[in-house]
């Protein structure tokens, strides 16, 4: 529980700095998310786990951090955990009978599974084991430089020939040079990978850090960071040429300088991740009309998710779905159903509602507001209001929808249009209209605690 409440903690910080900074950086869930974040200029960020002790022993968690943003996690970091061992244990006792069960629910759910810091029996076990392609993400060859951290030509072959992954690290003890090298030694380590693993299975893993001193250094060399020391790293300096993030075009250019293609760099750069993470989380999208099980009748607009109506689908499960369901039956689609039932759920609420606690006219409206902000969707205030003219403005702060998947610009909140349009078209079909109404979200803050989102609804046409 303690590491569970400490990770939605932390989950909960990186939310609000993601939301801080959404000029600038943009989560992660799909690989959609990777070129729309390319297209708007943002950086993307993918979160991970460099050890599965945070789950303890509950395989249950694994979903819930899965839907929670994290697509990445590596199996052990350095020493045993309860699922398998990690590349500084002297006894290899490769995967536990618990860590079958772990690998198949990252198949599932869609985490990839990652064996950078992992021995070499366990790393074994798991490419055996899963389903889905598995990686080193960053890593670098033995055959460069003897490390218990590198990988052997016969690892590096197997992962490949297995249809896993490898992401070449430059971490500087790691390389042939260690902190005399340069940017050429780290291509040159990528060029020597792909001789093993084929320029299909390669891509970049730096293992970046910068703007750390020598004590973080010393901390991540020892055990649980306070135990015994694994390994002594001397200095660590990034490759010359490599120093900081704002010099990696300095890698593309010295590809071109060792004479590699533009074909290949665009492999080795982020085409072959990007395929990848596709293939580990794009699977679980293409998946989701059969896993989520949406049934949608056209003619009727009836949308039926795991046999449940939609109006009765929970929060959480629609939140944390949200962008399975998007990738399943389309953007539009999927706004049209949403709409489609909140209309009906707000009209169904509205006008039971109504007589249940003895209310009419625009009170009804105001009533459907406030116990949509109960719930937790978002806190609803309503600026103006006239069922007489079928009008109505709303402000929406802190909406599920834009703190969890909202960017500049994008409108993600179609299911609200549905619950508007439908409480104020009951109230007019209560007061004797027959006017249809239409809803638009006419401002999306990327920011809704302090933005916020405006909808108008007014008569259509």
């Amino acid at each position: 529980e303690k590491a569970l409440l400490g990770a939605l903690e932390r989950r909960k910080q990186r939310s609000h700095r993601a939301r801080d900074n959404a000029d600038l950086i943009t989560q992660v869930h799909t690989t959609a998310d990777i070129h729309r974040a390319k297209k708007e200029s943002k950086t993307g960020i993918i979160l991970g786990w460099q050890n599965l002790t945070g789950i303890e022993d509950q395989i249950s968690f694994l979903k819930l951090f899965k839907d929670l943003g994290v697509g990445v996690m590596q199996i052990a970091y350095n020493t045993q955990n309860l699922v398998g061992c990690g590349c500084y244990e002297k006894n290899d006792s490769g995967l536990s009978e618990f860590g079958h069960e772990v690998i198949a629910e990252m198949n599932r759910v869609g985490i990839l599974c990652d064996l950078s810091h992992v021995g070499a029996k366990t790393s074994e076990d798991v490419i055996l084991a899963s389903k889905k392609p598995v990686a080193y993400t960053h890593c670098l060859p033995a055959g460069l430089k003897a490390h218990p951290r590198n990988k052997s030509d016969e690892q590096l072959k197997f992962i490949a020939d297995k249809g896993g992954f490898v992401g070449v690290t430059m971490f500087p003890p790691f390389l042939r040079r260690g902190p005399q090298s340069t940017v050429d030694d780290y291509v040159e380590a990528i060029e020597y990978v792909i001789g093993i693993a084929g320029e299909e299975q390669v891509g970049i893993g730096t293992d970046f850090t910068q703007g750390y001193g020598q004590e973080f250094f010393d901390w991540i060399t020892h055990d649980k960071g306070y135990a015994r020391k694994l390994t002594d790293f001397g200095e660590v300096i990034n490759p010359e040429g490599l120093r900081t993030i704002g010099e990696f075009p300095n890698l593309t250019a010295t590809m071109e300088k060792r004479g590699w293609k533009e074909g290949r760099i665009r492999k080795v750069i982020g085409e072959n991740w990007v395929r990848v993470l596709k293939d580990v989380w794009g699977r679980v999208a293409a998946m989701a009309k059969p896993a989520l099980d949406i049934q949608v009748d056209e003619a009727t607009g009836e949308w039926r998710v795991d046999g449940m109506p939609m109006i009765l689908v929970p929060r959480h499960f629609l939140v944390n779905n949200h962008v399975a369901m998007e990738e399943a039956i389309g953007v539009e689609a999927c706004a049209t159903h949403l709409h489609a039932a909140g209309y009906k759920s707000a009209w169904q609420w509205c006008e039971k509602e109504a007589v249940r606690h003895g209310l009419s006219g625009i009170d009804v409206f105001h009533h459907y507001m406030k116990r949509l902000s109960q719930r937790g969707w978002a806190q609803f205030t309503v600026e103006s209001a006239d069922v007489r003219k079928g009008q109505a403005r709303v402000r929406v702060l802190n909406s599920v929808f834009v703190s969890e998947y909202g960017a500049a610009g994008r409108k993600v909140c179609t299911m609200f249009l549905g619950w508007l349009v439908g409480s104020l078209e009951y109230v007019g079909h209560a007061a004797g209209k027959t006017w249809k109404l239409e809803a638009a979200e006419v401002a999306c803050g990327s920011d809704g605690a302090k933005d916020g989102c405006i909808f108008e609804v007014r008569p259509q046409g």
